[in-house]
């Protein structure tokens, strides 16, 4: 029932490009960056916390003079500083944070169970807290690690993705944001085109996180 299945890749391009609130430029500089971070460590956890901050979208101001990488604009792609449990585990290192972040591979395939083991780690990482991560912190890590397999949904895309992917925005969850989210976007017409060669190459490896700049709403 997806309106976003029958869209095709030059519709996909022209509405992303035309959108009034995402940079696509500096957008993809942004997700280039947070692969160029993940690709030069083993882990998630051998990075250094205010890169961990920034995939995260937590970071803070302070972190954020250190160097031009870390100044970039990380809200984009879901700010999660109001998710205090979730910063903090960030912030503490969780080794079932980082374990979740490494159970899907930098590159190839990325399968229905290596989604399930990253959710089944990530709730772990909450099993002393107050408040348990979601799919909106959960999503902005999936983003960061496989912008071109994970959307990250979190209230100001929210209400767009729900209406173009079909689906009722109070009942989404870890437990079928896979089918929900990524099998739409596996199935739409735009995501199966072979890149392109041309100047919406590193668009085309971003795709499915820039969906944000179709659905993205401002408050």
């Amino acid at each position: 029932s997806s309106s976003l299945v029958n869209m095709s890749w030059s519709d996909y391009v022209r509405e992303v490009r035309g959108s009034a609130v995402h940079h696509v430029d500096e957008s993809l500089a942004l997700l280039r960056t947070a692969q160029v971070w993940l690709a030069s460590v083993p882990s998630f956890g051998d990075l250094t916390t205010p890169q961990r901050k920034a995939l995260a979208g937590v970071i803070g101001k302070t972190d954020r003079d250190i160097d031009d990488d870390l100044g970039r604009d990380w809200g984009w792609f879901g700010s999660m500083r109001g998710a205090g449990d979730f910063k903090n585990r960030i912030a503490s290192n969780d080794v079932f944070l980082a374990r979740a972040m490494d159970s899907i591979p930098q590159k190839g395939e990325v399968t229905r169970q290596h989604y399930d083991r990253f959710a089944s780690l990530f709730v772990k990482a909450f099993a002393n807290s107050h408040r348990v991560g979601g799919v909106p912190t959960a999503s902005r890590l999936l983003a960061m690690k496989r912008p071109d397999v994970f959307l990250c949904v979190s209230n100001p895309n929210l209400t767009a993705a729900a209406v173009k992917m079909g689906f009722a925005k109070t009942t989404l969850q870890l437990g079928n944001y896979w089918d929900r989210v990524v099998e739409v976007i596996r199935a739409s017409k735009w995501y199966g085109v072979e890149k392109p060669d041309s100047q919406d190459g590193p668009l085309w490896e971003c795709r499915a996180a820039m969906l944000d700049a179709i659905f993205y709403r401002p408050n």
